[in-house]
């Protein structure tokens, strides 16, 4: 089975650019496979991953052309546009037109991106069909940097409703460079959500996926972090200057084998008998279809969120693949920073909250601990049991931060689709 994922680095390279091209012509990635854009590099040697489900061309230069040049070693044509894309830069008429390709390339957004992407393969036929040599001729590079400039835009941002939201969050005085409870909140400051920035990601298609170990109360976060996005956009609709907005925000259970999820959203999540007899073993071939599934998801909804099985493995990297961003939750600070941030990292996911998960004898309620704009919201849940808590104050700030700040600076105002 050819990779269902790929992932690329925004802004794109030539070495990558072409790379891409040229595994599509020799049919290691087909048309049908997801590419998925990340600004974080990578310093894997391997292109692919995840019984070769996944291929990772975040590869920096060097690594990249050592790997795809293994690929093309008895095709000329392919090897020079390989060895062009990597080294075209070193004199003369060849190193203008490269230097022109990589400066276009920068100027690109996800979406125009995606058209490089068809545009290349488009070229690297066209060279390896008539046997042709692109350090001796440029001219079809040159077309291809053309037709890539045409695609340059400015971005034009929308004239969004000026409604804004005010909040206040708290701070904390650290003892021995720990963050407190309620008790150790010093003072407030007001945040200014502009809520009109939430219709940047109409007609985007972005996945959350909720990770961290068995029992940290993911499943029940998926659901009530989707239930109060909805209860979020439901609200600006009944605006008169949101009555245009559409967004829809869907649910999906990745965690197959233990499939909680939709128990919690239809009221059932704490009938362990039911919940048993719908538990099933994992097997590669599950976890594939499983991860075609979520793709058809998230081309449904404008946000998908999902939750992860428990453990990291190669079936959670799978299905971490095609994810856009990731939220993290544990009772265990160490299992966070051992395990789950380290996945995301090396797959290119960025983390847009960390969560505590606390029990509710431990006499504490959810708070937002820290804040980074257009990053990140973090901070802590309790008694996360198994039972919709979309009216839980974090969860409910959380959903604010994520549609008025976080999605828009990431995905939104960036053109992703």
């Amino acid at each position: 089975m050819k990779p269902t994922v790929v992932i690329m680095t925004l802004p794109l390279t030539p070495v990558a650019l072409f790379g891409y091209g040229i595994l599509r012509f020799l049919g290691q990635i087909d048309e049908e496979a997801y590419v998925r854009f990340t600004r974080t590099s990578s310093h894997h040697s391997d292109l692919f991953s995840c019984e070769e489900n996944v291929v990772d061309l975040r590869l920096r230069e060097g690594g990249l052309y050592s790997q795809v040049s293994k690929l093309v070693e008895l095709n000329h044509s392919l090897k020079r546009a390989l060895s062009f894309a990597s080294f075209g830069n070193t004199s003369g008429e060849n190193r203008e037109v490269h230097t022109k390709l990589g400066s276009v390339l920068r100027k690109l957004n996800t979406a125009n991106s995606r058209e490089a992407l068809h545009l290349t393969s488009q070229l690297i036929k066209k060279l390896a069909d008539s046997n042709s040599d692109i350090w001796k001729s440029t001219k079809s590079l040159e077309i291809l940097v053309e037709n890539l400039e045409s695609l340059v835009r400015q971005p034009q941002r929308s004239s969004y409703p000026g409604d804004k939201r005010i909040l206040s969050l708290p701070v904390f005085q650290k003892k021995n460079g720990v963050r407190g409870t309620e008790n150790d909140i010093t003072n407030f400051f007001e945040v200014v959500l502009e809520e009109g920035r939430i219709c940047s990601l109409q007609e985007k298609h972005i996945s959350l996926v909720v990770g961290g170990p068995s029992g940290s109360g993911k499943s029940t976060l998926a659901v009530s972090i989707m239930a109060e996005m909805r209860n979020c956009i439901r609200t600006l609709q009944s605006r008169s200057s949101f009555a245009d907005l559409e967004l829809n925000v869907g649910l999906f259970t990745l965690d197959i084998g233990t499939p909680t999820t939709r128990a919690i959203a239809e009221g059932w999540g704490n009938d362990r008998e039911r919940l048993e007899r719908l538990k099933q073993p994992w097997s590669m071939k599950l976890a594939e279809r499983l991860q075609r599934a979520f793709l058809e998801s998230r081309d449904r909804c404008n946000i998908t969120v999902a939750d992860l099985p428990g453990r990291v493995t190669d079936i959670t990297k799978m299905l971490v693949a095609p994810a856009d961003a990731a939220i993290i939750i544990s009772n265990d600070w160490s299992v966070m920073q051992q395990e789950w941030e380290p996945l995301m990292k090396e797959l290119g996911v960025p983390v847009i909250s960390k969560i505590r998960k606390r029990n509710s004898d431990e006499g504490v309620s959810s708070i937002v601990t820290s804040w980074q704009q257009g990053e990140r919201l973090s901070g802590r849940v309790t008694a996360l049991n198994r039972t919709q808590k979309s009216w839980d104050l974090f969860i409910q700030w959380l959903a604010l931060f994520l549609l008025f700040d976080i999605l828009p600076n990431k995905f939104g105002e960036e053109d992703i689709t």
